[in-house]
């Protein structure tokens, strides 16, 4: 999916909710992810679409991240869908980006600054 943010219209949650998947990691609640889901219907162009994803980077974590994710989401209720113009099928609620897909961009930037300075002589330079 484009990272479409410019476009969207009114859709409504058909459903939400949150499904539980235990892993054998030892992450969030001793290794259960918790993982809020939605399913929402929107028309672009008198063409309905069914969309699930809630957010980019849709991952899990707590319950209280999965509570906290749905929350806003009341059954029924109308909502802004995101929608990329070039395949109306590919749609997204919330067009903010987690932390899980933020940090590692982040990390990859610092980590080609400190190269650049290093490469330039601007740090790591002896006298």
């Amino acid at each position: 999916m484009g990272l479409i943010v410019g476009v969207y219209l009114v859709g409504k949650i058909e459903s939400r909710g949150i499904t539980h998947d235990h892993t054998s990691h030892g992450d969030n609640d001793g290794g259960d992810r918790y993982i809020p889901f939605a399913t929402y219907v929107y028309s672009v162009e008198g063409q309905e679409y069914h969309g699930k994803r809630i957010s980019f980077g849709d991952h899990g974590g707590s319950s209280k991240y999965a509570e906290k994710a749905i929350e806003r989401l009341g059954p029924s209720m109308n909502v802004e869908v995101f929608y990329d113009p070039k395949d109306p099928g590919e749609s997204v609620l919330d067009t903010k980006f987690g932390f899980f897909v933020t940090f590692p961009f982040l990390i990859c930037t610092l980590f080609v600054i400190l190269s650049l300075l290093c490469i330039t002589g601007i740090i790591g330079k002896k006298e």
